[in-house]
């Protein structure tokens, strides 16, 4: 079962650890979590890249799920705010 999670909803890190933990998937924006991994795509080419809890939270907290991992690990939001030296 996948669940998209399009409205607002209160997040912690509890909730992201069951969510990853859980046996569905659950979508916020781009980011997917469920049977034990999260995962975001790449900055650059939009591969998967696996990412911890709290770096899933975060990008539910600052971005609703709507964002990439850059090589260096941080998360960046649409490519209009995200310059070529972030990736």
């Amino acid at each position: 079962m996948m669940t998209n999670t399009t409205t607002m909803t209160t997040w912690t890190l509890d909730r992201v650890e069951a969510a990853i933990a859980a046996d569905s998937t659950t979508m916020v924006g781009h980011l997917t979590m469920g049977n034990g991994k999260a995962v975001l795509p790449h900055a650059e080419d939009g591969a998967p890249v696996s990412v911890p809890p709290e770096v899933a939270l975060e990008a539910i907290q600052r971005y609703q799920g709507e964002c990439w991992v850059t090589d260096q690990g941080d998360l960046v939001g649409w490519p209009e705010e995200t310059r070529e030296d972030q990736i």
